[in-house]
């Protein structure tokens, strides 16, 4: 067998013939990109937008990793360039549902792109590029602005945005600094990236990182390591979808303290959402060869704020240090290194506040200030230069890669890590408080505990536990497991296909009321208590929630149907009669209405085909409703059925 797993093609993937193939190992990788793809699209962990994509992705990356590594690169990019127009057309299996016109927002998309990346390479003096730049900028604001009739639709402005308003200042940055010229594949690449059509809240990849990560490690490595994201980024999202769903609660809701401490952390927990969906964007650009590093490293393990920094949203804060924080502390430095460090870092978190505020604008089409806001970045800001000036004057703990800590240093930075969680969790929770005295007024109402509930302490002691046990462990870790390609198939793929299993409603229905509720509250992204009255939340759940600021877009992302999904006469479960009552549902058929898979039996009702003599000793309940949502309904049968045993 052993020839089976090095089986080499006749061709090479390289223009050198020194890298290898194996079959194998190709069908372990596509075999979990397949478990994957199930896995969000039976917990609905995202829009079928994603779905859409990954598929795609799935049918370019099985012909991907045959071709010559010439040819990888412009196929990737010819790749993107479908994925767009299948998410913009709807294109998929069911043909009636296929968009055409949905095709020239997703050439403007193109277009405009195009436009702009011709702007950056003028052949003209840098300075003036820059100010045509900004003047095609002031032009699509105005049109942002609905100041100017477009030709293509709202849905577009997100999508438009995510790909240019902050990757266009790293090329012409890069463009500017690096001599190297960039293939029409690089750049085409960088800027339509596969999975950005589905995730408007973007990385901010820097350009060069782009290039120079391209293969640059054994590709199986990178495929695998990408793989590994993506089901990481997976347990991200249903870990928010939990938080979301249980944990959340408003502030006119907080009575004790123990609310008072759900209060203050839930908003910091719910950045699982922003984590998971940067993990598995950047897994699936490992897929194509970029073995770009982490977005995210432990980050509610942060053990000082300068750590929190370096550890949460990485390419964001590489990004600011690139364009804004290292000019600045260069051309400050001549009056002295803590001047330097100071103005900086200041100036620095005061650009992420204006860059923020951007960003908000070019996804949601509005300018927004709130002092929640303001206050969130410059209290941030003081924290870290007071901790970065600490740390430059004292120096701060290093530690060889894979080396481990002693236990007093190792309790030191556990202790140090459960205090930075619990300020960044209150300084999180002020940030998406609704106003400044809204939030000061939940500390003024707290009274004692309820009955029945956990003391403060016993909660305390948990979320401490939580946070500094997994510290500790950090910094008393050893070495570094040796990484091997067939045990991280084997665990990945162990993981995936049980999680899939648990996933399928006839397997997670006989595991219990409790197991079967779990998977309903992950399986249906509705809004909670606290956001049906109140749809203001956070910064960043605002930018993700792409239904709550386009209308358009969540219908092309497949969220939302037009009018006429919801006529049932309009499937193959009912059939007119011509007469009173007109429709009735057609025994045995089955089809999908509302996004559910609906089975009609034999007797012309929803539910599984029994006989219509029941088995001795089983008792049977009907019930009947004009108007229920189907996750009620699956709510309903589950309840029907642990009471009711049997047919």
């Amino acid at each position: 067998m052993h020839w089976i797993k090095t089986l080499s093609l006749p061709w090479s993937a390289d223009p050198t013939g020194t890298e290898s193939r194996s079959i194998l190992s190709w069908f372990a990788i596509a075999g979990q990109l397949v478990l994957f793809i199930a896995l969000v699209y039976l917990l609905r962990l995202e829009t079928t937008a994603l779905v859409r994509v990954l598929l795609v992705a799935l049918a370019g990356w099985c012909v991907h990793y045959f071709l010559p590594q010439l040819y990888r690169l412009p196929f990737f990019v010819l790749l993107s360039f479908a994925a767009i127009a299948a998410v913009f057309a709807n294109l998929g299996p069911n043909w009636h549902h296929w968009r055409f016109d949905g095709l020239i927002d997703a050439a403007w998309i193109v277009a405009i792109g195009l436009v702009l990346i011709g702007i950056v390479h003028l052949p003209i003096a840098f300075g003036w590029r820059v100010l045509a730049l900004v003047g095609a900028g002031c032009g699509l604001a105005a049109a942002r602005m609905d100041w100017i009739a477009t030709p293509w639709t709202r849905a577009v402005w997100p999508v438009l945005a995510s790909m240019f308003m902050f990757r266009l200042i790293v090329y012409a940055y890069e463009m500017r600094r690096d001599q190297r010229m960039a293939t029409v594949s690089e750049r085409l690449a960088y800027f339509f990236m596969l999975p950005n059509v589905c995730f408007p809240l973007f990385p901010v990849v820097d350009f060069r990182t782009f290039r120079s990560s391209y293969y640059n490690a054994d590709r199986h490595y990178i495929y695998q390591t990408g793989i590994q994201w993506m089901f990481r980024g997976a347990v991200h999202l249903i870990c928010y979808r939990i938080v979301y769903q249980r944990f959340v609660i408003d502030a006119a809701d907080v009575q004790d303290q123990v609310d008072l401490l759900q209060f203050i952390i839930w908003p910091f927990l719910l950045y699982l959402k922003v984590s998971g969906t940067f993990h598995i964007i950047t897994g699936i650009l490992h897929l194509f060869g970029f073995n770009l590093p982490e977005t995210h490293n432990l980050y509610f393990l942060s053990s000082s704020f300068t750590d929190f920094w370096r550890r949460i949203n990485i390419y964001w804060k590489d990004f600011i240090m690139k364009i804004v924080y290292y000019p600045l502390y260069f051309r400050f430095r001549r009056w002295g290194e803590s001047i330097a460090l100071v103005s900086a870092t200041l100036l620095a978190f005061l650009a992420t506040w204006l860059l923020h505020n951007y960003q908000w604008f070019w996804l949601r089409g509005t300018w927004v200030f709130t002092w929640n806001d303001f206050l969130f970045w410059m209290i941030l800001a003081v924290l870290v230069t007071i901790n970065a000036h600490y740390e430059m004057r004292h120096g701060r703990t290093r530690r060889l890669r894979g080396g481990a800590l002693s236990w007093n240093g190792a309790l030191q930075t556990a202790s140090r890590t459960i205090g930075v969680f619990v300020v960044i969790s209150l300084l999180w929770s002020f940030w998406s408080a609704s106003s400044v005295p809204q939030w000061f007024s939940v500390f003024d109402t707290v009274g004692v505990e309820g009955p029945g509930k956990m003391t403060p302490a016993l909660v305390l002691v948990a979320v401490a536990a939580i946070i500094g046990i997994p510290a500790l462990a950090l910094a008393r870790g050893g070495a570094d497991r040796q990484y091997s390609f067939q045990r991280s198939v084997a665990s990945v793929g162990v993981c995936g296909l049980i999680a899939v299993c648990i996933s399928l409603p006839v397997v997670h229905d006989r595991l219990g009321e409790t197991v079967s509720t779990a998977m309903a509250d992950i399986r249906m992204p509705t809004l909670n208590s606290r956001d049906n009255a109140n749809l203001e939340r956070g910064y960043y759940e605002n930018l993700v929630n792409v239904g709550a600021f386009n209308p358009e877009l969540w219908i092309v992302y497949g969220q939302q149907r037009h009018d006429g999904w919801d006529n049932l006469d309009k499937t193959p479960l009912s059939e007119f009669t011509g007469a009173l009552p007109t429709t009735y549902l057609r025994p045995l058929s089955q089809a999908d209405f509302k996004g559910t898979r609906v089975h009609i039996n034999r007797w012309g009702m929803r539910d599984q085909d029994y006989e219509k003599i029941p088995a001795p000793g089983t008792p049977r309940s009907h019930s009947l409703a004009l108007r229920m949502s189907s996750a009620r309904a699956s709510r309903m049968t589950r309840l029907s059925r642990a009471c009711w045993s049997g047919g």
